[in-house]
């Protein structure tokens, strides 16, 4: 690079230097003033004292030069009235806000909810550009706020002028007030038509659920209680399922697994029905269960589940479940009397032969048994009556079911 250029590059940085610094003290005058008195007490020790004195007497060029532009913006000045107002029909007996109805009106009508969103002092910005043209309007372009921002305006304001700020500023509110409210009710219309929608068109799989959903919560566990914790689960998969059905898309079901508030409202809103519904279809079903004399319409696990309200009815104790796979050959177990009962439940159609009868008495070894019961809805073989007196295993039919408090 020759030395002319070099030249030349040298004349722009110190241009562009100086530039930035008076910017940055016009702009941050208090900040540049700091920062330059710093920067020479480290650097350039020996023109600190000139540097300080400078920067004294800008600084008192700056104070006094802003207070007399703000006395001066205190001073009433009517100027002319712009071209836009000139034939505007005003009663000046009127007070600003009743006079400058027009204009208020105007920009009342301009407040939207897009212009508002995301936007820091949305009400004190629309206010300001109101006070703006009533300015205009009035032929006090003195006064007008321009870009300040309007807590600044108001510092130097007569009541006058503050007054009608703050009615601008509660009626805009209000207006705003209002479209959310509105914008509100319509969401949720909305909303309520997605989800209507759903609980229409899946009524079937809801029904389904409703099924499924009760076997599994009825089961009987370990601790002799019904397992509650598997209804939201079983929810979620149903939900899951109709989202796909709708269209959703694996990654997006992926994301709301992962951020639950991520979940569209009306999905999860489903979800909070599908228990609801469940929960009335529950009691309705109990009901049914408790006072049910044809238990030969039952499923194996409805059957288990009768036989444990009926064992806590008549006084038993510590009633569990017994796992569904690899029970050996028992599904519940009762105490009462200080005894353990091993009970072989058996939802059958024909009568129940010796193998129920064979697994009890196995049952009764692998769980420390003291009794071992079968219980059916049905009849028993006589072969299996006779193994059974054999090794002391009680017979219960459905004959005896009606009696059961009695037999027992």
């Amino acid at each position: 690079m020759s030395k002319k250029s070099d030249d030349v590059m040298g004349i722009i940085l110190v241009l562009g230097a100086i530039s930035g610094f008076l910017w940055s003290l016009f702009k941050y005058p208090v900040v540049t003033i700091v920062v330059v008195n710093l920067i020479t007490l480290v650097f350039f020790p020996n023109n600190f004292e000139t540097i300080l004195g400078l920067s004294i007497i800008i600084g008192l060029i700056y104070f006094f030069w802003n207070k007399n532009g703000k006395q001066t913006k205190l001073v009433p000045q009517n100027t002319l009235i712009s071209s836009e107002y000139i034939n505007r029909i005003s009663d000046k007996n009127l007070n600003l806000f009743d006079r400058n109805k027009d204009i208020i009106n105007r920009d009342l009508e301009n407040i939207t909810l897009s212009s508002s969103k995301y936007k820091y002092y949305h009400i004190d910005n629309i206010t300001r550009d109101c006070i703006n043209e009533i300015c205009i309007a009035e032929g006090r372009d003195d006064i007008k706020p321009n870009h300040e921002y309007l807590s600044n305006w108001k510092k130097h304001v007569n009541e006058e002028w503050l007054e009608l700020a703050e009615k601008i500023s509660d009626l805009f509110s209000n207006r705003e007030k209002e479209l959310k409210e509105a914008e509100k009710i319509y969401e949720e219309r909305k909303q309520n038509e997605k989800l209507n929608k759903l609980l229409d068109n899946y009524k079937e799989l809801i029904n389904q659920f409703n099924e499924i959903a009760y076997r599994k919560v009825t089961t009987i566990d370990d601790y002799g209680e019904e397992n509650w914790d598997v209804l939201s689960k079983e929810a979620d998969v149903l939900t899951t399922k109709i989202a796909k059905k709708e269209g959703v898309s694996d990654d997006e079901i992926k994301e709301w697994k992962k951020y639950s508030f991520r979940e569209p409202k009306e999905y999860t809103e489903f979800k909070g029905k599908l228990i609801t519904f469940f929960k009335g279809y529950y009691e309705s079903r109990k009901k049914e269960v408790i006072k049910k004399e044809d238990t030969s319409k039952m499923s194996g696990i409805e059957f288990e589940n009768h036989l444990a309200s009926l064992l806590k009815e008549n006084g038993f104790t510590n009633i569990t479940g017994t796992p569904k796979t690899g029970d050996q050959g028992a599904d519940l177990i009762a105490k009462k009397d200080e005894k353990t009962i091993i009970i072989q439940a058996k939802r059958y159609e024909g009568s129940v032969g010796n193998k129920a009868v064979q697994e009890v008495i196995g049952a009764i070894r692998f769980y420390n048994g003291d009794e071992g019961w079968v219980i059916t809805n049905s009849t028993f073989t006589k072969s299996a009556r006779e193994l059974a007196h054999k090794n002391d295993i009680k017979l219960i039919d459905g004959n005896d079911l009606e009696r059961f408090h009695k037999i027992i």
